[in-house]
């Protein structure tokens, strides 16, 4: 991509808009050598005639009257034969097509003139965009009339979208619209233009520029495209009957031609759904989508808009993981916004231990604060009115926690609130060592398998040093195997052998 750059520059700002056959400008049989510069209107020019001559001889005749070193030859062998008919022309344009023309490129200084392989390019991607896209400007201000300069401004505008310079690309294409209204490239202007509405969240205009496109008699390639931008504005205007409307004239007028398509038009429908509170066909669409290949930002969308179904169904907790999984793809403000609603919804299917979570990911100031009356009253219902979040729980805390989601059979709750402290246990005092030994056992039992808890108290029992600590273990092994049919071992297990 970065050689595609540089080539590009070179053809656009050399002889990409105006070369000497179409002007007439030039004599094609020129005789004898010439090589000149001269400094016209403030500005170096260069005329340059010649069959193949040394590029090296040509450069140091350059080099020496501008009174400057030539540098970059002494590690190239090859001995490079170059021709040029170039009468007057900037400096900088006429050493682009000199170099340009044997994959070479140029540095000048005001003491030296460099010269490099095209392929060692260490100039970064967002300078050559800037290089090329000015390369661009000065050919269009040359030749305003030529019969490529739609298609000139066509690529300005990619390249400002690649730039994420949506206004820049949009008054390209206006100029397109306005100045090359008959030109094969209108219609794409048109499209673009819709496109760089949206970008830039001017819903309105969208939709006018891609009504405009659809409305158009002439068959083009952007129909479709065009007709989904017009639903996205459309939704964004609340305007979701129409939209819903314009997606089955689609479906019916234009089949699907890939994956991609289809998962866009199905996304667009879902959004619309669920905007009329029609949440269950919604949720419908995505999970069909569900086992597509889907890019990120695809499932960033399917996250969110699960959530605002589940929000629009009244399932909070289901709504709040929805939320929190798209705050994990999301940025900016819809991130925070997707936190906060995570918390609120965490608090309102009272899972406590979520909203302790929640908040010991957040780090910004502004978002903890946003989120901290959720926290308070999630630690007021637990009977941890003084503790700021999960991470902030010591052994004992932590512990007592978990004991109480166990008493409630939220084991996984247990687990999270346990782990912590799993390989902090050796620095335990006996007596919370026992318990959290109970405490594990019950999650290993309930989320693994009675074996695995087994084998963990019977690991664990040496390591309890006193006796009323120790005696709990066997009674719960004792159970363990007394649930399980195995009557005998639980006679043993009382008696400490397990």
């Amino acid at each position: 991509m970065r050689k595609l750059l540089f080539t590009l520059i070179l053809l656009i700002s050399v002889g990409g808009l105006n070369s000497a056959s179409e002007s007439g400008e030039y004599s094609s049989e020129l005789q004898g050598t010439t090589i000149e510069v001269s400094r016209v209107d403030e500005e170096d020019r260069c005329t340059l005639i010649f069959e193949s001559m040394s590029l090296r001889a040509v450069l140091n005749d350059i080099a020496d009257q501008m009174g400057i070193e030539l540098e970059g030859f002494e590690g190239m062998e090859r001995t490079i034969l170059v021709s040029a008919n170039l009468r007057e022309r900037p400096l900088r344009q006429a050493l682009e097509y000199l170099l340009g023309s044997v994959d070479l490129r140029y540095t000048l200084r005001t003491n030296a003139l460099t010269i490099r392989d095209a392929n060692d390019l260490d100039i970064e991607r967002p300078q050559l965009l800037q290089i090329a896209s000015a390369a661009y400007f000065r050919a269009q201000a040359r030749f305003p009339g030529h019969k490529r300069a739609p298609g000139a401004r066509i690529n300005q505008g990619i390249l400002e979208r690649e730039r994420g310079n949506w206004i820049g690309a949009l008054e390209h294409y206006q100029e397109i619209r306005e100045s090359y209204s008959d030109s094969d490239e209108v219609l794409e202007a048109i499209y673009f233009a819709g496109m760089m509405h949206l970008k830039l969240e001017q819903w309105s205009e969208a939709s006018l520029t891609f009504r405009e496109l659809i409305n158009l008699r002439t068959k083009h390639e952007f129909r479709v495209e065009g007709m989904k931008g017009f639903a996205r504005s459309l939704i964004e205007l609340h305007d979701e009957e129409t939209a819903l409307h314009t997606l089955a004239i689609i479906d019916k007028g234009f089949p699907a031609t890939d994956i991609k398509d289809r998962r866009e038009r199905l996304l667009l429908r879902a959004e619309a759904l669920t905007a009329t509170e029609k949440n269950i066909d919604c949720l419908r669409i995505l999970e069909s989508l569900q086992s597509s290949a889907l890019e990120e930002h695809e499932l960033s969308k399917i996250h969110e808009l699960r959530a605002r179904a589940f929000d629009g169904l009244d399932m909070p907790a289901e709504a709040g993981r929805s939320w929190l999984l798209f705050a994990q793809t999301a940025e900016g403000v819809d991130r925070d916004t997707a936190i906060i609603k995570a918390t609120e919804l965490a608090l309102a299917s009272n899972d406590e231990l979520a909203v302790l979570f929640i908040s010991s990911t957040v780090t910004s100031p502004d978002l903890r604060q946003a989120i901290t009356p959720y926290i308070r009253e999630a630690n007021v219902r637990m009977g941890l009115s003084n503790l700021g979040s999960l991470d902030s729980l010591n052994s004992e805390e932590r512990l007592s926690l978990a004991e109480r989601h166990i008493n409630v059979q939220r084991y996984d709750d247990a687990d999270l609130a346990l782990a912590p402290i799993l390989d902090e246990r050796d620095e335990l005092p006996d007596n919370l060592r026992s318990r959290f030994v109970l405490a594990w056992t019950s999650v290993l039992e309930n989320t693994v398998n009675y074996e695995s808890a087994l084998d963990f108290l019977s690991d664990e029992r040496p390591y309890i040093e006193q006796i009323d600590n120790r005696k709990p273990l066997d009674i719960r092994a004792a159970a363990i195997f007394e649930r399980n049919g195995l009557p005998e071992k639980a006679v043993d297990a009382f008696r400490g052998n397990y």
